[in-house]
């Protein structure tokens, strides 16, 4: 009989490598599979954000400001806008309501990174560049020269870091150490 015991013991052992194996292969098959799942809500949210800003005339305007070009259909809508005040108004909030939204797309996916810097950087890498060009869009640095009055005034009124802010600590601390690293 204690001749088997050893014999039992190898089988167990290969028995427990086995086993863990399948567990890291169940691991990876589980964190692509909540990949997978991530950039499909991602793929959600930015169309939903699209529609909403194809729905919406001054956004357009504001969001071909903020790409700096300009297209014909829109020049001609912004330059009508421009010459009244309820033109200039609408403009402006379409700018803050524009970027507010972008902040909040990078604060969702932020989110589904598990409030993770390493998993933002590593699993999102485009977002991270998106967000550091809306900060420096926002940052009283930016000069934002050759830009209508209106575009500055709706980006630089946007305050990410307000004392009563709907976004995580987490969020915002690592909007502050991007912004730094911007400066």
């Amino acid at each position: 009989m204690l001749e088997i015991l050893p014999y039992f013991q190898g089988v167990a052992s290969v028995a427990v490598t086995v086993g863990i194996l399948v567990a890291l292969a169940n691991f990876a098959v589980a964190r692509r599979g909540l990949n997978n799942t991530r950039h499909s809500q991602i793929m959600n949210l930015v169309m939903n954000h699209n529609k909403m800003v194809f729905e919406r005339e001054f956004w357009q305007i504001a969001l071909d400001q903020y790409h700096r070009r300009s297209t014909d259909e829109f020049t001609r809508y912004r330059e009508y806008f421009e010459n009244s005040e309820l033109g200039i108004f609408k403009l402006t909030w379409a700018t803050r309501g524009l970027h507010s939204n972008h902040i909040n797309l990078c604060a969702q996916v932020w989110a589904l990174a598990g409030e993770s810097e390493r998993i933002f950087k590593s699993d999102f890498p485009g977002w991270e560049k998106f967000l550091g060009r809306l900060l420096w869009e926002l940052s009283p640095a930016n000069p934002l020269e050759d830009v209508p009055t209106w575009y500055k005034v709706g980006c630089k009124t946007i305050d990410i870091e307000e004392k009563d802010s709907i976004y995580s600590e987490k969020f915002i601390n690592y909007i502050n150490k991007l912004k730094n690293s911007l400066e």
